[in-house]
């Protein structure tokens, strides 16, 4: 969890304390989490629990650890 929490706070650029679609995208991409800006929007609607379009730490750590059907 430590790895993770430093990883988040790498992408947390703006230090606002959630991610946002800028934020998120090329490191997404690159890991392979998502093919496209669009699949990251939708990754961050599935788990923004504050409406915000931002994930925050909780929402972060659930979008990685939840099982997701990639078609």
């Amino acid at each position: 969890m430590k790895r993770l929490r430093a990883w988040w706070e790498f992408l947390d650029s703006d230090g606002g304390g959630s991610l946002s679609v800028d934020e998120l995208e090329d490191p997404l991409v690159s890991v392979g989490l998502a093919k496209g800006r669009a699949e990251v929007i939708r990754l961050i609607n599935a788990h923004d629990t504050s409406g915000t379009g931002e994930l925050n730490w909780r929402s972060f750590v659930n979008m990685l650890t939840v099982n997701h059907n990639h078609n």
